[in-house]
């Protein structure tokens, strides 16, 4: 019942009340209730095109294309069946007290705003800024330092764009950053979803609350992962810039607000999904197909599908 509260809000409730109005036993109402369950659900999600359908936010298309808010409850009820699913694999091993049993927090849930996030990112903040532009830079040198076959030389052009002036035109910046994001996606090894109908397909999007959406924007898969994993502790990362350091700046972790993190969210960035994931620099196809496969597994276990 908490999905069918958390998308239809109050216009469940009179609904529900008619429901027990015509039950004369309770034996009735639940049975009713169950059918009532699954009927809305079915309702509330796109089980013909699921699997191929682009969620893009385009309102001149919708009928081809629905924005990415009408794909939010499947997203949502992933999360809740991943619990259902795991709690019952708890049930049937008796060593387990049935007190350890996990449920989906609703109260945390409805005090988020949620957007439907790329997993690999689609370019949505086209960075156009300078302040924008050295963010970015600098998370994602961050991420791939250690691997990368170049690093002295890109750590110099790094600190070179880092330290450029504030006061800095346009176009002097744009060029400079545009050779070095290249540079960069040249390193990671692994160049995520190449296919780009796949990127706005639903096994490459998840649940995020919006503060967090709104804060990395289109970083590399790893910055996301970084700073999904500090939501779920409570800490928080910021660029701090220094021409005197090494790479013209330094990331900061500081206390911060901890947030409430959908499980499923959590497990696709900690490639749970996948049985044997190539690296954590980039969402790949094998990860796509292995989370698409895990949500039609739970949907098809509750014989939504």
């Amino acid at each position: 019942m908490g999905y069918i509260t958390a998308i239809k809000g109050s216009k469940a409730i009179p609904e529900l009340i008619t429901l027990w109005d015509k039950s004369t036993q309770i034996e009735d109402f639940i049975g009713e209730l169950k059918t009532y369950i699954k009927k809305n659900i079915t309702k509330t999600i796109n089980l013909d095109q699921q699997y191929e359908i682009e969620y893009v936010d385009d309102s001149e298309n919708t009928k081809r294309y629905p924005a990415k808010t009408s794909a939010k409850p499947i997203f949502l009820l992933h999360n809740i069946l991943t619990v259902i699913s795991q709690n019952r694999q708890l049930k049937n091993k008796k060593e387990y007290d049935e007190r350890v049993f996990y449920k989906f927090p609703f109260h945390l849930y409805k005090k988020e705003k949620w957007d439907v996030e790329h997993i690999d990112s689609n370019t949505e903040n086209p960075l156009n800024e300078l302040k924008d532009q050295k963010e970015w830079i600098a998370y994602s040198f961050e991420e791939i330092a250690t691997s990368s076959d170049n690093y002295e030389a890109l750590k110099n052009e790094v600190k070179e764009f880092i330290c450029l002036p504030d006061e800095t035109k346009e176009d002097e910046y744009n060029p400079k950053f545009t050779k070095l994001h290249d540079e960069i996606l040249k390193q990671v090894k692994s160049e995520g979803l190449q296919d780009n109908k796949l990127k706005n397909q639903i096994g490459n999007f998840t649940l995020l609350d919006s503060k967090t959406n709104r804060g990395y924007g289109n970083a590399l898969f790893p910055t996301k992962r970084r700073w999904i994993i500090g939501k779920d502790q409570g800490i928080k990362y910021d660029v701090e810039y220094d021409e005197n350091c090494d790479k013209g700046y330094r990331i900061i972790e500081s206390k911060g607000q901890i947030a409430f993190v959908p499980p499923v969210t959590k497990q696709v960035f900690l490639k749970y999904y996948t049985t044997m994931p190539n690296d954590n620099l980039s969402w790949c196809i094998d990860d796509f197909e292995c989370y698409r496969t895990n949500m039609e597994r739970l949907l098809n276990e509750e014989g939504f599908i």
